[in-house]
């Protein structure tokens, strides 16, 4: 916020852009929550679990990173490796249920992920907390 002389606040550009990155972002990130609950609901608990175990340590790792191909790549493959272990160590059914399952826990999981670590990379990069 800068404040003119007539001691009247005004917004500046990179304020607005900030304001409205965040509301998108925080928006995105509840509505993946609000999936990532559905999808644990209706088709796996444990997929779901073992995916956000699995992969949230690298998407909260990824602001650490100059680019961000290989930190993505992996936090998808670890949220992927998780929701395969968690649907077929621990859930219930026919194995070819259990690996649609995987697939579906993987599909909600690893997009909030990645945006959860994009925009901890995004805020890093334009010196927000």
């Amino acid at each position: 916020m800068v404040v003119r002389e007539d001691s009247r606040p005004s917004l500046d550009r990179s304020d607005t852009l900030a304001r409205t990155f965040t509301l998108r972002a925080s928006r995105t990130l509840v509505l993946g929550a609000v999936a990532m609950a559905a999808v644990a609901w209706m088709v796996t608990l444990p997929g779901v679990l073992a995916a956000l175990a699995c992969g949230s340590p690298l998407a909260l790792a990824m602001r650490r990173f100059a680019r961000l191909r290989a930190p993505a790549v992996a936090t998808a493959a670890a949220a992927a490796a998780g929701a395969l272990a968690g649907s077929l160590g621990l859930g219930h059914g026919v194995v070819a249920t259990r690996l649609l399952a995987a697939c579906i826990a993987t599909l909600a999981v690893a997009p909030w992920l990645l945006v959860l670590g994009f925009v901890r990379w995004a805020r890093r990069g334009a010196g927000m907390s």
